[in-house]
C-alpha cells in the first residue's frame, strides 16, 4: 500500500470546540463517542480485516504496533481502533513527548505533559513518563503501573489498550519495546486478559486494522528477569509484526 509522504489530517473544529474546554476544566468524555464522531466529521475511513477476532467484552488487553509516518499523530490509531469495537477502551499512553531534536525541548515537553495529563484524567487513560534511567523516573513508572494493575484486577471485564514500543520509529517499522513492557504484558496474563495483537497503518484517508486471534506466550518462568521480560516483548511483536505488510515488519 502506497503512503503519504506526509499526513495533514485535521481535527474537525466541531470536536476542538468540545475538547479544548473539556481539557481546560478537565470535565469527562467517553473516547468511543468521540472518536466515533471525529472519524465521520474528518472522512477518514477505517478498513477492519479480522473483526471477528474483536471480544465483545473483556477483560482483554489491546497490543498494536506504534504506527509512525510524517505528520501523522497516534490519536488517529486510537480513535480508529476505539471506534471499532462495541466497548469504551482504556488506553496507556505516554504522559508526555521527548522532542530530542528540537531547542528548547525541556519547555516543549513540559507543556506537552501539561496537555497530556489532563486529556488523560478527560478520558479516563492511564499515563506513563517515558523510559529514562533517572531514579526518580523510575519511581513514577513504577507508581503508574501499580495504578493500571490495580485498575485490571479491579475491573475484569475491562478492555485497555497499549502500544507496546511506546514511541515513533524513524523508519515507519515496528520497533523493540524498551525494558519493563514484557513484564507489564505478564502482570496482565496472570490476571486472565486475552491478549488480542493489532496491526495498523494508514494510507490516504484511511486507517487499516488487522485484528489477529488472541496470542499465547510460551516463556519459562525460569529464566532471568530481563531474559524473561525480552522474550515476551519479541513473542508479542512477532504477532504484531504477522497482522502488517512485510515493509513495515522488521
Amino acid at each position: 500500500m502506497k503512503n503519504d509522504a506526509t499526513f495533514r489530517w485535521k481535527l474537525p473544529p466541531g470536536y476542538l470546540f468540545k475538547i479544548i474546554p473539556a481539557i481546560l476544566f478537565v470535565q469527562k468524555r467517553i473516547f468511543r463517542e468521540d472518536s466515533i464522531q471525529v472519524l465521520k466529521s474528518a472522512d477518514i475511513k477505517t478498513v477492519t480485516t479480522g473483526s471477528r477476532n474483536i471480544p465483545k467484552e473483556g477483560p482483554v488487553l489491546f497490543l498494536v504496533n506504534h504506527y509512525s509516518a510524517p505528520g501523522f499523530n497516534a490519536l488517529w490509531l486510537a480513535m480508529s481502533i476505539s471506534a471499532a469495537c462495541s466497548k469504551n477502551i482504556t488506553w496507556v499512553m505516554t504522559d508526555a513527548w521527548t522532542f530530542p531534536k528540537r531547542r528548547f525541548r525541556k519547555l516543549a515537553r513540559g507543556v506537552s505533559h501539561l496537555i497530556l495529563a489532563r486529556i488523560a484524567k478527560v478520558y479516563g487513560f492511564f499515563s506513563f513518563q517515558p523510559i529514562s534511567p533517572d531514579p526518580i523516573n523510575v519511581m513514577e513508572q513504577a507508581l503508574s503501573i501499580r495504578r493500571v494493575l490495580h485498575f485490571a484486577r479491579d475491573y475484569p471485564e475491562s478492555m485497555l489498550s497499549i502500544a507496546p514500543e511506546g514511541r515513533d520509529n524513524s523508519d515507519e517499522k515496528i520497533g523493540i519495546p524498551p525494558p519493563g513492557v514484557g513484564l507489564l504484558i505478564n502482570a496482565f496474563i496472570k490476571l486472565n486478559y486475552h491478549l488480542v495483537p493489532i496491526g495498523f497503518i494508514a494510507t490516504r484517508g484511511t486507517c487499516h486494522l488487522n485484528f489477529g486471534k488472541p496470542i499465547h506466550l510460551s516463556v519459562k518462568d525460569s529464566l532471568e528477569k530481563d531474559e524473561f521480560d525480552g522474550k515476551i516483548s519479541l513473542q508479542v511483536m512477532k504477532s504484531i509484526g504477522k497482522l502488517l505488510p512485510k515493509k513495515f515488519r522488521k
